[in-house]
Parts: structure tokens; C-alpha cells; sequence
């Protein structure tokens, strides 16, 4: 078992609000209290922000499974995230708050986290973004 975020894909997203995600996301990257890595957690690498997809790691011991979050149908997208509440945990949190205000609509968003698990990420997305207070209880 472990601590999961499943958050499956109901319809492919627009390349202009895939633009807006993409940018918000950004954004938090910069951000980041945690280093982040490229979805193989190797250190010296970075995420990935691009046209189809997001993707991103904690780094060596603090890596778990890559977050990988597709703009469209793709085998890259598994709809779930096991972080073991590895620091990188609040940049998934946070990349799903974006979503979910961004497009409640696109994504079911679940985790095996309890609601207050959540409360850093929507904090740290609101102080980043001024957005990021909207999110369905885990």
C-alpha cells in the first residue's frame, strides 16, 4: 500500500486552458520549497512542463512514483500518484488544486489523504496564485 493520488482524466483539456495550467504550474515549480526532478527522480534533472503533458519526481531517496498529468488521451497517463507523503507530496497537491480550479470538470480528484492533508497545498497554491482555495474533500 501507501499514501495515493488518483486523479483519472474524464475529457482531453483545451490547449488554451492547457496553457493556463502549464503557466500555473510553472509558477509553483519556481517556487518549490522541495527539489524536484524529472519523472525518473534522478537529480540534475527537471520537470517537465510541455504541450501534452506534466511531469515530475521528488529527487533520489525522496522519490517515489513520478506525477505525470496528460492534456489528452496517452499511456503516459495512469491517473495516479503514489508519493509515501515524500516531500514532493505538496507539489502533487498543489498541481491538483490547480486542475480542479482551473477545470473541475476534467479530473476526479481523490486521494487517501484526509481533507486537512490538503491544507498546505491550498494555502501554498493561494499564496503563490492568489487561487487554489476550491477543492472537493479527499
Amino acid at each position: 500500500m501507501g499514501y495515493v493520488h488518483y486523479y483519472p482524466r474524464k475529457r482531453d483539456i483545451g490547449v488554451r486552458t492547457w496553457i493556463k495550467i502549464r503557466k500555473d504550474v510553472d509558477e509553483l515549480l519556481e517556487a518549490s520549497p522541495v527539489e524536484l526532478a524529472s519523472p525518473l527522480g534522478e537529480r540534475g534533472t527537471d520537470p517537465i512542463v510541455g504541450p501534452e503533458r506534466i511531469a515530475f519526481n521528488g529527487v533520489e531517496e525522496d522519490a517515489r512514483e513520478d506525477f505525470t498529468l496528460c492534456r489528452t488521451d496517452s499511456p503516459n497517463d495512469v491517473g495516479f500518484c503514489k508519493t509515501d507523503r515524500k516531500p514532493y507530496d505538496l507539489v502533487v497537491k498543489a498541481t491538483l488544486v490547480v486542475v480542479y480550479n482551473r477545470v473541475p470538470t476534467a479530473w476526479y480528484v481523490y486521494s487517501d489523504g484526509h481533507d486537512f492533508e490538503w491544507e498546505d497545498a491550498r494555502a501554498w497554491v493561494n499564496g503563490i496564485l492568489g487561487t487554489g482555495t476550491s477543492f472537493p474533500s479527499p
